[in-house]
């Protein structure tokens, strides 16, 4: 890993944490001091880019698609086998711009019919409803850069 990015990633590392130790006052107090440090980073002088990403354009993502896309369809394997089940019934899923374009891929989705429920523009991605059967023709899009199952958080880790 390039120096640069590990310095990046250890400098935002410690500007994210407050640094909290406890003193002792005397024998029935205890003191605790927080040390808080805050500033900012500027942007890298080159950005990131992740070549093994370049199928789907989602050079800019640092996850390896291909842990979670062995064919390299731009569908998550686990979404792969819920459209399966679903067949012809709606099934909502996350859906990443490729090249970071939302606009082009959200035009393209409710082209097909998709009807979106949340737009997350931070990470150039949005959540909405589609036909099952018509999610593998969205994926071949080159507007469309990954699209995923709807991962629901239930306080307990599930993969």
């Amino acid at each position: 890993m390039n120096k640069k990015i590990l310095l990046i990633l250890l400098i935002t590392l410690l500007l994210a944490t407050p640094i909290a130790y406890t003193t002792r006052g005397n024998k029935n107090t205890q003191t605790k001091k927080v040390i808080v440090i805050t500033g900012t980073i500027g942007p890298p002088e080159t950005k990131y880019i992740n070549k093994a990403n370049s199928y789907a354009g989602m050079e800019h993502w640092l996850v390896p698609l291909a842990l979670h896309d062995k064919n390299l369809n731009k569908l998550e394997d686990k979404l792969e086998t819920k459209i399966l089940e679903a067949k012809e019934k709606d099934i909502e899923v996350v859906i990443a711009a490729a090249y970071g374009d939302l606009d082009a891929a959200i035009n393209i989705f409710e082209q097909m019919g998709g009807k979106i429920t949340k737009i997350y523009r931070a990470t150039a991605s949005f959540r909405g409803t589609i036909a099952a059967d018509k999610i593998s023709i969205l994926a071949n899009k080159p507007e469309i850069g990954w699209i995923q199952r709807l991962l629901r958080f239930t306080g307990r880790y599930a993969p």
